[in-house]
């Protein structure tokens, strides 16, 4: 039984420090309500738009309503498509044929994801999520996966023809460095690596993460091709021989210059001939950020820190959706702001003659906003910015429209116990327990583009059993902040339902270079995509086609249509450019000030990063909006201080 599901465009997302309100809910605005000519109805409120209703959307608007006076400003979420939460997508399907999908209560049901599956709490950006979590009053329905748990431990690439379990110990990595097929060449690119001279890296500077490597390591090619390649695969979709080092490690291009190759970073200064101390900026941005850790910790408190270093990764009983839902509910409750769904964003411009930007959507709406947050998609802004033929806003178009991104395929396949007796493999499908597997780029005949596959039955056994009781978000406690997590002890637990979601496509979509004869890009239908599915899963895992085609099993395939965004060489400059236009006092458009980025496009892909941005947005925003003015004052005027969101490429 194969189901295709219609997929959504929007954006990503960020959090918050203070307390749930306790608010009935309100209205959610709809599409057909006239928006244009509500300042003056509202009493003189500022207006603040935000365009996009994903993950980054929601946080940016809900950190606004938190922090913003409701008397004073407006907040207006606009997102074009009829649902919100962008590219998370969490289903609860019922698995009994005859049992209604509204009446899950006791139905036998599988949780399953079209977009991010599991979140990691590291370092600040995994934090400030966390923090939001905790307002939400979401903590006490976190389920974990313990850093011992196999799902942790065990992680694999399928090279060249079968499946090689990752180290995940010191004491396991002289073995692996003997026998793994793609470590094969790791201590001869180590050891060229401590003899190769530096680069200079002046600001323009800039190389694919397979050239970097691939120069680090004196000409060798194993590393990037047979281990990198395969990690960028599960994270961006993408071709490590496109994608910018500078963007998406920077970590190495600071230790090549700072150390002079990656191997003498373990040396003592002393001990390094080419050493060099890092510069006064350097310095000073990693105490900034070293300082915006501690806070985060500080905030979170002994009791998250403890659970931190104790979690793998972690989900919610009905799915990371669970975070969108409860974000739209708050701010639905919130007086002062607006949800506008099937509302898209036709043009954007920015008046000369006016102090305000200018909105035209869709359905014929028009909106004056002070303030516009953008999350949606580069290339959609750069279209809608086409209205505006200023040489700052072409520029800004242009540079927009050379942030690419990819397309994937998630293929959902829900074995459930039923479909799998009488294998001959005992209780378990699978030939292994762990989290999943990627494949490189090197590995040969993948002629189906397969990305990875995630075995999440193994990742979080408990969740189907726990979501089909019906269990609400909802939280007695009147004080949600100070929510400790709940422990989860997954890698005790065995899953009745086996469940596999295949990614493919990606980067490999676009080698195909598939075109009708219109010229029109088109992608494999729906019935092609399961059949790749499914080929790797019998080829690479051994489930029998039996059990596959059993009529009990279900396969959910959905095309995520340019859902990553990818950081290709110079995109750190093209941001740095970016921000430089939305500060300009010189613009003749007159952005600067009133149009700020942040999202997937432009600091980080991940739901982490995402929320991370939106809220440091938001917060910069609101902080500005309330800075006291007039006689007395000592704040630097806001058109020195023009906030864009990508602070951190400046």
């Amino acid at each position: 039984m194969v189901t295709m599901i219609r997929t959504v465009t929007s954006s990503g997302g960020r959090l918050v420090r203070q307390p749930l309100r306790c608010v009935a809910p309100a209205r959610l605005s709809g599409s057909r309500r006239a928006i244009g000519n509500n300042v003056s109805a509202q009493g003189g409120q500022k207006t603040i738009a935000v365009l996009g209703g994903g993950i980054t959307g929601l946080t940016s608007a809900l950190v606004l309503a938190r922090h913003l006076p409701k008397d004073r400003f407006r907040i207006v979420l606009l997102e074009k498509e009829n649902r919100l939460g962008g590219w998370v997508q969490s289903d609860v399907l019922p698995l009994n044929s005859n049992i209604q999908e509204g009446s899950l209560q006791k139905a036998n049901v599988a949780v399953v994801e079209g977009g991010p599956r599991s979140l990691r709490p590291r370092g600040y950006s995994g934090m400030v999520l966390l923090d939001l979590i905790r307002s939400l009053g979401l903590a006490p329905r976190l389920m974990s996966v313990s850093t011992s748990a196999p799902a942790a431990k065990n992680r694999f690439i399928y090279y060249p023809d079968r499946l090689n379990r990752l180290v995940s110990s010191a004491a396991g990595i002289p073995k692996a460095l003997l026998t793994s097929p793609p470590l094969k060449g790791i201590v001869p690119s180590v050891a060229a690596d401590f003899f190769t001279p530096a680069r200079e890296w002046n600001a323009d500077a800039d190389e694919s993460v397979d050239q970097f490597l691939t120069r680090r390591f004196g000409g060798r090619t194993e590393v990037p091709t047979n281990l990198v390649s395969a990690v960028l695969h599960g994270i961006y979709a993408g071709d490590s021989r496109n994608l910018s080092v500078r963007a998406l490690m920077p970590f190495l291009v600071r230790t090549e210059q700072e150390h002079g190759s990656l191997v003498r970073a373990i040396l003592p200064k002393w001990l390094n001939s080419r050493y060099k101390a890092p510069s006064q900026a350097q310095i000073d941005k990693g105490k900034r950020e070293a300082a915006e850790l501690e806070e985060a910790k500080q905030r979170l408190g002994p009791t998250w820190q403890q659970w931190l270093q104790s979690t793998s990764v972690y989900s919610f009983p009905r799915g990371i959706q669970e975070i969108t839902d409860a974000m739209v509910k708050e701010l639905r409750s919130q007086p002062h702001v607006e949800v506008h769904t099937s509302s898209g964003i036709d043009a954007l411009s920015f008046p000369t003659d006016s102090a305000d930007a200018m909105i035209s959507l869709s359905n014929g709406d028009e909106l004056s906003a002070q303030r516009v947050i953008s999350t949606i998609p580069a290339s959609a802004l750069a279209t809608a910015l086409r209205s505006d033929h200023s040489s700052a806003s072409s520029r800004l178009q242009s540079l927009l429209q050379k942030i690419p991104s990819v397309t994937v395929a998630v293929i959902n396949i829900i074995i459930p116990a039923s479909a799998a007796k009488k294998t001959g493999k005992g209780d378990r499908l699978l030939p292994v327990e762990g989290f999943g597997f990627l494949i490189p780029r090197s590995t040969p005949n993948n002629e189906d583009g397969i990305l990875g596959v995630v075995f999440d039955s193994d990742t979080f056994p408990e969740q189907d059993s726990v979501a089909s009781t019906g269990n609400s978000s909802e939280q007695s406690s009147s004080d949600t902040t100070e929510s400790s997590p709940s422990v989860q002890s997954s890698q005790v637990l065995k899953a009745e339902t086996t469940k596999l979601t295949v990614m493919l496509g990606g980067h490999w979509f676009d080698k195909a270079n598939i075109k009708t004869s219109t010229g029109v890009s088109s992608y494999p239908d729906s019935s092609e995509l399961q059949e790749r599915a499914l080929r790797t899963l019998e080829h690479h895992l051994g489930i029998p086609p039996s059990v596959l085609r059993h009529p009990d099993t279900r396969v959910i395939v959905r095309l995520q249509r340019d859902c990553i965004p990818q950081y290709t060489v110079g995109h750190v400059q093209r941001m740095q450019e970016i921000h430089n236009l939305l500060v300009s006092e010189q613009d003749p458009s007159r952005m600067a000030g009133k149009l700020i980025l942040t999202g997937a496009p432009y600091t980080g892909v991940s739901v982490n990063d995402c929320v991370a941005g939106a809220d440091r947005v938001g917060r910069a925003v609101a902080d500005q909006e309330l800075m006291p003015v007039g006689e007395g004052s000592t704040i630097t005027p806001v058109k020195q201080s023009a906030i864009t969101g990508l602070e951190m490429h400046a």
